[in-house]
C-alpha cells in the first residue's frame, strides 16, 4: 500500500479519537484532568420564572479501578456569575443541598438531591453555577466542597438558570 494512504488512515483515525475523547468529555459532565471519577447532572440548563422551584439529581460513581476502597462524598455549589448583575453570594442562596455525606464502595453508584429556589424578585437572566463532588476515606475528613478543595472527585459540572417572565 502506498505510505501515503496509510499516513491518511493514520491520520483520519487520529482525529477520530480526538474527536471522540472530547465529545466523552462532555457526557461525562464537563470533568477537568485533575478529576477522579464521574458526576452527572441532567438536563444542565433550567428555565424557569421568579418563585419557581425545581429538584435536581445528581448521579456519582465510586469508579476507582482496581480499589476495593470505600470514599465518602459531599457536594458543592458555587455561583459563578451572572448577566442580571445580581451579586453572585446573593443568588448563590438558591440552591439547597442536604450536607448529608454519600458513602459508597467501588463500583457503586448514588443520587443527590438538590432543590433550585428561584426568588420572587430574582432578576432576569442567566446564572451559572458549579457543582463539585468532593471525597475522601472518611466522613470525618470531608470539608466545604468547592473550587479551591484539595479533594475534588469529579467537577466541575456547570448548571444554568434562565430566569424569564
Amino acid at each position: 500500500m502506498d505510505n501515503k494512504i496509510l499516513y491518511a488512515i493514520g491520520g483520519f483515525v487520529f482525529l477520530v479519537i480526538i474527536i471522540s475523547l472530547a465529545g466523552m468529555a462532555s457526557y461525562t459532565g464537563e470533568l477537568p484532568v485533575t478529576a477522579k471519577g464521574y458526576l452527572a447532572m441532567e438536563p444542565t440548563v433550567h428555565n424557569m420564572g421568579p418563585g419557581d422551584m425545581i429538584a435536581i439529581v445528581l448521579t456519582i460513581e465510586n469508579d476507582l479501578a482496581d480499589s476495593n476502597e470505600t470514599l465518602y462524598y459531599n457536594f458543592g455549589f458555587e455561583p459563578i456569575r451572572t448577566d442580571s448583575g445580581t451579586p453572585t453570594k446573593e443568588f448563590g442562596e438558591w440552591v439547597l443541598v442536604d450536607n448529608d455525606y454519600i458513602e459508597l464502595k467501588n463500583d457503586e453508584y448514588a443520587f443527590k438531591d438538590a432543590v433550585v429556589s428561584v426568588p420572587d424578585d430574582a432578576a432576569l437572566g442567566e446564572h451559572i453555577f458549579h457543582i463539585y463532588a468532593c471525597y475522601a476515606s472518611s466522613p470525618d475528613e470531608l470539608s466545604e466542597c468547592g473550587r479551591s478543595s484539595s479533594n475534588i472527585w469529579a467537577g466541575p459540572l456547570t448548571l444554568s438558570i434562565i430566569v424569564r417572565d
